[in-house]
């Protein structure tokens, strides 16, 4: 059996045994979001305003 086959063997039954996804995932997951949301804050409101203003030019804060 080539060493490719054995590692796709491997990684099937890890998958199999894989009980879902876990509070530490879920909770590295969220700091991620809450880190990329404050580094680009700026520029996202910046996104967000711009298409705001492009659907109805009357909108404004």
């Amino acid at each position: 059996m080539s060493v490719l086959v054995q590692y796709a063997i491997y990684f099937a039954n890890q998958w199999k045994r894989d009980r879902g996804v876990g509070t530490l995932e879920i909770i590295l997951i969220i700091f991620v979001l809450i880190g990329f949301v404050l580094l680009f804050r700026s520029k996202m409101l910046d996104l967000i305003t711009h298409y705001l203003d492009q659907m109805d030019p009357k909108l404004k804060r």
